[in-house]
């Protein structure tokens, strides 16, 4: 046989099974699973075991319409993602508010793929920083003759998600150059929250009329609903001139009469907003991508290759009008808008009672005049590759490259409402002549809309460039075989810049959106070696070290040992250890400030007199961050059955250990309000301190910020269980069989936090919202002759929900369970047609009270059924 790499190793070799644990997916298990991109079809696997960023519920988020995985659920950026045995570049778009640079699956054209090949340990000795959770290989088709055409086409039942697809590849070879060329296309509508019933309505009670927000169960005592309207409603919250007392509006108006106005209220709706009817829970998205693939045989033992490649995706991505919130810029109390008392939209003004109207405050508005706000992005992927590689003495290899990559995120940000500009807007605005003024109860001129909206665009770029040097080969032969080497040099530079508007910086976006432009830049200087140690026949040791010095933090060296030992033909017992490190991204260095709220209301003990409110924290980056440590351990057995009428059945069964510390972690909100007079200063920022409020008694300002700042300090322990079975038969007349079964059973998975006082708590998560117990997919595939068919199901185990009110009040959230049939025809025209459907039951996402989604968007999936076409035809 011969020799070939597989992830894990840089040494070739003829065994598939290594010593470390790899899975491998081809194109046609990517084609059976029913899904039409690579990164659901990855997230569905078990050990994914937790949270991803997906285009699902993704909203206005910092990483909007971005695809992830979070193998071992240790973080969307611990996993390392390679094409074709290279990095690939981390999106613009930084996760995690801002901080985490992740890599953003959608880059890859799933029809262009070979084979997946997927590390389930770590491999920092070999790669270098990221692999800690694993390592994601993605093969790219770079052998072909001929021309294929891949066109595919669907829509969910009942909505309008449509999709549609096309590929093409065309390759052509000589005796000495060959070339391989892809072009890539794909668009799918925009699925709202409101089209699906689970997701249309942010009130979650059964009883919709009931009068208090969170609904019980009058025999359990069980929380079984809550209302999660906001408070931030359209038509606006106002008090009433001189009093502590709140009115709004039944229905948006352009005559709000206090006779009409009414208090707010849980049964009517009046003062409450369902943003879910103005949310996208699928965004709209298009990609185009080019491919070059060219590979010249210089001489028998030099050749050079080239591989070009671009892709472009566009993503729209909606939420809800933005709300005015106390952080914006009012000219009331504490920041609240002010309408005069000559506007036509006062209830209480001049219009309604003459010399004797007065002005108001708004308690809370939301800006439904400017529509919903759009998050309108373009990312761009160029990734070039250029190289020389040959042959030297004795069956060694060498190869040396050249890759310039990079992710750009342009967010164009239309429809976008300015603070300073709302309150200008309700004081009246001389328009054409006119006077004009903004109206918080109901439809306004256009031009007054127009005046304090507009676009916002930002940018953010990761750009890296890597040079490789690599040689493998056969060191020495032992009585037990070939002592395999490879060794190799590399040198990375990366650069993330972080362009933002003045409107950003200064604060001037209704909701809070500040932000701050950053750079930063590093440079990554890498020695590696590995072998491959036949000890005996059936032992094979791989010893494997990599050396790397940083400009930012300094050296680090990390070493793996793994094990394979075959006793017989039909039994492989494995194991490894290896310690991995993750380099803080630089985001987490440089970042000057990025804006975010918390996600709880939060009281400030300093100022009972205030409401509580989801505070604004600015999250500022660490230039003297350290890397987070990690050791882990596997080890498993793989048992093939080699004779009898099981022949061709399997078992694969593995343990897994990661010990992860330095970990990078920031204080909450509420400890820092809670310890703000023992934190360093500036910890907790407040407004100037009025003489009324000083008069009052009260000592200091009401808070305009929290800052957060980044520090090592945490801990995470997380083992478990892999399982795996396969069986594969031909049975003469019916055709050939396949069935598979993987598990992933995560049974302790601990987390210790410490803050910067040095207070440490140990967090029990395994089973939780964060990470169910249990994970699995299954596939079972059949074939003969022009026909083919399959069925993929996927399961993602039930769980306790977030705590609303304190321990145990709520139902476990169920288990999810996700069927994908799917049947194929070869044509006597030789297209291939396959028709199928994904989510084939119709199935909602189990209900989950802590998200306006009605689901838990990081954990579960909800699209509805959704049927394809798909068309294929090679030359």
């Amino acid at each position: 046989m011969e020799a070939f790499s597989v992830v894990g190793s840089r040494i070739k070799r003829v065994d598939a099974e290594t010593p470390s644990p790899v899975v491998r997916i081809t194109q046609a298990d990517l084609a059976s699973s029913g899904f039409s991109n690579v990164e659901d079809a990855i997230r569905a696997m078990p050990f994914n075991t937790a949270g991803t960023i997906s285009p699902e519920g993704s909203g206005t988020g910092f990483a909007s319409g971005s695809s992830t995985v979070n193998f071992r659920g240790l973080g969307n950026n611990n996993t390392l993602v390679l094409i074709n045995g290279r990095r690939a570049v981390p999106s613009g778009a930084g996760a995690f508010n801002g901080f985490q640079s992740v890599i953003d699956l959608r880059q890859i054209p799933t029809a262009a793929i070979e084979s997946i090949e997927i590390l389930k340990d770590g491999a920092s000795a070999i790669y270098g920083s990221d692999a800690v959770a694993g390592v994601l290989n993605i093969v790219l088709k770079r052998s072909y003759t001929g021309v294929g055409i891949d066109v595919s086409f669907g829509n969910t039942f009942g909505t309008d998600s449509q999709e549609v697809s096309a590929f093409v590849i065309a390759g052509a070879s000589t005796e000495k150059t060959s070339i391989v060329m892809t072009a890539d296309y794909s668009h799918r509508n925009m699925l709202m929250n409101r089209d699906l019933s689970f997701s249309s309505n942010a009130d979650l009670r059964y009883n919709q009329s009931a009068t208090g927000q969170i609904e019980t169960d009058p025999n359990s005592g069980l929380v079984i609903g809550v209302d999660l309207r906001s408070s931030s409603s359209f038509p606006a919250r106002f008090f009433i001139p001189g009093t502590a007392t709140v009115r709004t509006f039944l229905n948006p108006t352009t005559d709000p009469n206090a006779a009409n106005a009414v208090a707010t209220s849980r049964v009517t709706g009046a003062g409450l907003y369902n943003f879910q009817q103005d949310s996208t829970l699928l965004p709209e998205n298009t990609s185009r991508g080019l491919g070059v693939y060219v590979k010249h045989q210089f001489t028998p033992v030099l050749y050079g290759f080239a591989d070009l490649f671009f892709k472009r995706i566009e993503t729209i991505n909606l939420s809800a009008p933005a709300p005015f919130t106390t952080t914006d810029k009012g000219a009331g109390t504490n920041n609240r808008l002010v309408v005069p008392a000559a506007s036509p939209y006062n209830p209480y003004g001049t219009r309604y009672f003459g010399a004797a109207g007065q002005a108001i405050e708004l308690s809370t508005f939301r800006l439904v005049n400017a529509g919903p706000r759009v998050v309108d992005t373009t990312s761009d992927y160029p990734r070039y590759l250029f190289g020389l590689g040959g042959t030297l003495p004795n069956d060694w290899t060498w190869e040396a490259a050249y890759m310039f990559a990079q992710g750009s995120f342009d967010n164009a940000s239309p429809g976008t409402a300015f603070d300073s500009r709302v309150q200008e807007a309700l004081n009246g605005l001389n328009i054409g002549g006119q006077v004009l003024y903004a109206n918080p109860f109901g439809p306004e001129d256009p031009r007054v809309t127009d005046y304090y909206s507009g676009t916002n665009p930002n940018k953010t770029k990761f750009t890296s460039g890597l040079y490789d040097a690599s040689v493998s080969g056969t060191l020495a032969t032992l009585p037990a075989g070939p002592l395999g080497a490879a060794f190799g040099v590399e040198y990375r530079s990366e650069t993330l810049s972080d362009v933002r508007t003045l409107e950003n910086e200064t604060g001037n976006v209704v909701g809070g959106s500040e932000g701050f432009g950053y750079g930063g830049k590093r440079q990554v200087t890498s020695a590696y070696a590995e072998v491959k140690i036949p000890v005996t026949k059936q032992i094979e040791l791989q010893l494997a070290g990599r050396w790397e010095e940083y400009s930012d933090f300094g050296n680090t060296t990390k070493p793996k040992v793994a094990l394979g030992w075959r006793p017989t033909p039909w039994l492989m017992l494995r194991g490894s250890f290896s310690e991995s490190f993750k380099a803080p991204d630089l985001a987490y260095l440089y970042q000057t400030g990025s804006v975010s709220f918390t996600s709880n209301q939060l009281f400030d003990p300093r100022r009972p007199d205030q409401p509580s409110s989801q505070l604004k924290t600015v999250g500022r980056g660490n230039p003297d961050l350290q890397p987070e440590e990690t050791q882990t351990t596997y080890f498993g057995v793989v048992l093939d059955v080699p004779r009898g009428p099981l022949k061709g059945l399997s078992f694969d069964v593995g343990y897994f250990k990661f010990d992860q510390t330095n970990l990078i972690t920031r204080d909450s909100a509420a400890f820092t309000l809670a310890n703000e007079t023992v934190l360093p200063a500036g910890r907790v920022v407040r407004k100037a301190l009025t003489p009324a409020e000083a008069a009052a008694g009260y000592t200091v300002g009401i808070i305009d910020y929290v800052a957060t700042d980044w520090f090592n300090a945490n801990k995470i322990l997380n083992e478990g269980w892999d399982f795996g079975v396969n069986y594969a038969r031909n049975v003469k007349g019916w055709g050939n069989f396949r069935a598979g079964l993987t598990a992933t059973y995560v049974g302790n998975f601990e987390r210790e936090t410490t803050s910067s006082l040095g207070a440490t708590a140990i967090i029990d998560i395994d089973g939780t919202d964060s990470v169910p117990l249990w994970r699995g997919s299954a596939t079972l595939a059949w074939t003969k002759g022009d026909w083919a068919a399959s069925v993929f199901v996927n399961y993602i185990g039930r769980y306790p929900a977030q705590l609303l009110t304190g321990p145990d009040t709520e139902p476990d959230t169920k288990e999810q369970w996700r069927v994908n049939p799917q049947v194929s025809y070869l044509t006597p025209w030789r297209t291939k047609v396959t028709v199928g459907v994904r989510n084939v039951f119709n199935w909602d996402p189990p209900r989950y009270l802590s998200s306006q989604f009605g689901y838990n968007p990081a954990i579960n999936t909800a699209e509805p059924a959704f049927w394809y076409v798909r068309l294929n035809r090679e030359f």
